[in-house]
């Protein structure tokens, strides 16, 4: 079984999928994270079975954030660099894959995406910057600076560089949820996350730092679940060895 665990949203369709809600603006609050978090994940594939793991790691830089992503099945490693402004918008992402590599580059009118297959010459395409472009390596910790609550929804712009697309994203609250992951419970906000007519899952803690709790990759069967967690490198990971 083939895992595109990174590709977090499949385009199946340019039109938005319409669910009945009334998306607020995009805006975000405050950073939740510091400099140095860390977040480890066990990935589990859809019969149930560990596949793998993953982790993401952030780090401050004088005028913005770099975030990097990492996961890891079997023989396979794909590996993820977003950095964002100030403003939590993105400025340049890379992804290495086995297969390729791809880059996007976000200027203040087009974005510029590169695909470099391992074998063949690179190719390069441009489109026009949306209003809120999101890149695609960042959606899943993005929304921890959201004003998640019942009844919430919002829409953004999913650029994916594996595909050099763009495509209209609705963000929208399920409801309130008790969780259990190997890190521990957590009451949480689940959030469905649709573009075209291709829907994800994806839970975050109520409480501050508003962890990403589990994730649930509908296409793949596959899911994240939170294992640990530290607030930097010198802190103690959560929850302890020995908890």
């Amino acid at each position: 079984m083939r895992y595109r665990l990174l590709l977090l949203f499949v385009i199946l369709g340019a039109a938005l999928a319409g669910c009945g809600v009334d998306p607020q603006p995009l805006a975000f609050g405050p950073v939740p994270w510091q400099d140095g978090e860390t977040t480890e994940y066990d990935v589990f594939d859809r019969n149930g079975d560990l596949a793998g793991v993953a982790s993401w790691t952030w780090e401050a830089l004088n005028d913005g954030w770099r975030q990097t992503w990492m996961v890891e099945l079997g023989a396979r490693t794909d590996l993820g660099v977003v950095e964002i402004g100030v403003d939590l918008y993105p400025r340049h992402s890379e992804l290495a894959l086995p297969e390729s590599y791809h880059t996007a580059t976000y200027g203040p009118e087009q974005i510029e995406m590169v695909i470099a297959p391992a074998e063949g010459e690179p190719t390069t395409r441009t489109v026009n910057r949306p209003t809120h472009p999101i890149d695609n390596g960042q959606t899943l910790q993005i929304h921890r600076t959201l004003p998640l609550a019942d009844d919430y929804a919002t829409r953004y712009t999913n650029v994916i560089p594996t595909t050099a697309r763009a495509a209209n994203t609705l963000i929208r609250v399920e409801g309130r949820e008790n969780i259990t992951v190997p890190a521990g419970t957590f009451d949480t906000w689940h959030l469905v996350m649709t573009t075209g007519g291709s829907s994800h899952d994806a839970w975050y803690a109520v409480e501050p730092p508003y962890h990403m709790v589990q994730y649930h990759n509908r296409a793949a069967g596959s899911q994240f679940l939170l294992r640990r967690w530290r607030q930097s490198p010198e802190g103690a990971w959560q929850p302890a060895p020995d908890a």
